[in-house]
């Protein structure tokens, strides 16, 4: 390969790290056949604790999320019915927390308070023990999306997608929320 094809890929792969990260866990022992028939169904205790920011989310805020899913699944040729048609059953959970993490100290001669360190045994960064910890802040949002068995006993298939609220959700919601349902349900069924 070329040098430039290489970077270009570890490029790619680089800042698709730092996306949200998706899961899946499945029942080993159902399956969900390609056009199978779903209905809505309520949610249940099972998703995110109240800990990990469990919440009801406005209704509005749902609505926007059970219309991405709908059209998501009705698209990937999944046709919404009656819960007593249905083949499987859908719904989901959100969770939203503010997070605060603990970094190790930028990696430059100059310490928080603009002080240029100067070399000495450790180089021109001075001791670890003088730089400063950095603390960083930011929202984390969850989506959990279940596909039950129509006696809603088993969770046949569950995705889960979790990371960093950006800004533009807050300010093109409808956006992001497809988004999101769309690159979690990339792995249904």
């Amino acid at each position: 390969m070329r040098p430039s094809i290489i970077a270009t890929l570890v490029t790619a792969a680089a800042l698709s790290a730092c996306g949200p990260t998706v899961s899946y866990q499945r029942a080993p022992d159902v399956r969900i056949a390609a056009g199978s028939r779903w209905a809505w169904s309520p949610a249940d205790a099972d998703g995110p604790k109240r800990e990990q920011g469990a919440m009801i989310p406005e209704d509005s805020t749902a609505r926007r999320i059970s219309g991405a899913i709908e059209a998501e699944l009705i698209a990937r040729g999944f046709p919404v019915v009656s819960a007593d048609q249905a083949q499987f059953l859908v719904h989901f959970h959100v969770a939203r927390r503010s997070v605060t993490d603990t970094l190790p100290p930028r990696e430059d001669p100059s310490s928080s308070g603009g002080v240029v360190r100067t070399p000495g045994a450790w180089g021109g960064y001075g001791n670890p023990e003088e730089l400063a910890d950095r603390l960083v802040s930011w929202e984390e949002g969850t989506l959990v999306i279940d596909a039950l068995t129509p006696d809603r006993r088993i969770v046949a298939w569950r995705g889960i997608i979790a990371g960093e609220v950006p800004v533009k959700a807050e300010t093109r919601p409808d956006a992001a929320i497809r988004e999101a349902v769309q690159r979690l349900l990339r792995g249904f069924p």
